[in-house]
């Protein structure tokens, strides 16, 4: 019998890693516009990760709320 690759091991990024992906998934879009984001309205916020019935992972996993301003 298959899981499925249900319980495989998640992806693992570190913060630094994450905040370069979040980053890259702006830029991208933006350039396409011609947009710049301003680095100066950088908002991110590291969170402990939490699960469905509130358990605390101790594994380092985290999430992260990432924004940033572009004028148009």
């Amino acid at each position: 019998m298959t899981d499925s690759g249900k319980n495989d091991p998640l992806p693992v990024k570190s913060r630094d890693g994450a905040e370069r992906s979040a980053r890259t998934l702006i830029d991208s879009p933006a350039s396409q516009y011609g947009l710049t984001a301003d680095d100066k309205t950088v908002d991110k916020e590291f969170y402990e990760c939490f699960g469905k019935n509130h358990e605390h992972a101790t594994d380092g996993r985290f999430d992260l709320s990432y924004s940033v301003r572009a004028a148009i």
